[in-house]
């Protein structure tokens, strides 16, 4: 399994390092602004854009998107965001503003089913708010 530390660096707010963990992805393309970073191939050396590397050749590209939530009333009483397009895979990354990443799986669910998040009886149930805002960042195909 190979481990991909990204760093996210948004034209506002702050820097996040994001690190993927997925055997057949690898980072083609950084983007340093507030548009979405582009990931392709399996893994490869060190600048490798797509290559075939050791583990043969690139997979399905995919891109990273990026749903910003601004909690409202209905989203706290069903505990639940929906995303604006389907995730490709299970990883993601939910920050709430000036928060840590949440853990899937401990503090909230991804649904790929429907496209939701969901935190009901999750680490996140009780400590959401009204206005709470939160980023979700999650890996869609190309």
């Amino acid at each position: 399994m190979s481990s991909y530390n990204i760093t996210l660096v948004p034209q506002t707010g702050p820097t996040r390092l994001i690190t993927i963990t997925q055997p057949s992805l690898s980072v083609s393309i950084i983007d340093p602004s507030d548009r979405p970073t582009f990931i392709q191939g399996e893994p490869g050396p060190v600048g490798a854009k797509g290559d075939a590397g050791p583990m043969g050749p690139p997979g399905p590209s995919v891109s990273i998107k990026r749903d910003v939530f601004n909690l409202n009333t209905a989203h706290i009483s069903t505990k639940t965001v929906t995303l604006s397009a389907s995730p490709s895979s299970d990883w993601v990354l939910f920050m709430p503003d000036r928060g840590i990443p949440q853990r899937s799986g401990i503090d909230f669910l991804l649904q790929r089913d429907d496209n939701t998040i969901r935190w009901t009886n999750m680490g996140l149930d009780g400590v959401l708010r009204v206005n709470d805002r939160i980023e979700v960042h999650y890996l869609i195909k190309d």
